[in-house]
């Protein structure tokens, strides 16, 4: 998360150990639903990530968020997915306005935070 703030990277290693934590922390869950979920999430990232190249000729956002995407969707299921993706996007909307930055947002430590306080209230049943 850190990394991304500084460098607008999302390491693969850090990506990879992510995933490793979800399956460990999914344990309790359909394995293919979770297959099912992180593959429609990583494709919704892959359409947005090349619609937006398309429409706006640059990235608007990097691979490793579309990388991040799927281990969302796997560990949480696409409904979730989407609920997470929108509260990190409005916080980081928030912070932009507040000029938190300056041109370029660093999407993955927003998903990240958010993804953090989903993982804690589903492992004290807050979420389901």
């Amino acid at each position: 998360m850190i990394n991304d703030f500084r460098h607008f990277k999302l390491p693969n290693s850090l990506l990879l150990i992510s995933l490793i934590l979800c399956i460990i922390l999914n344990w309790e869950h359909s394995f293919l639903f979770s297959i099912y979920s992180g593959a429609a999430s990583l494709l919704f990232g892959l359409i947005i990530y090349y619609a937006g190249f398309y429409y706006y000729k640059k990235e608007v956002f990097g691979m490793g968020d579309v990388k991040l995407f799927g281990i969302i969707g796997f560990y949480a299921g696409f409904q979730d997915f989407i609920l997470i993706i929108t509260i990190a996007s409005v916080i980081a909307i928030v912070a932009s306005i507040f000029k938190f930055h300056t041109l370029k947002i660093p999407y993955g430590a927003y998903i990240s935070m958010v993804m953090v306080i989903f993982i804690f209230g589903r492992l004290f049943n807050y979420v389901t």
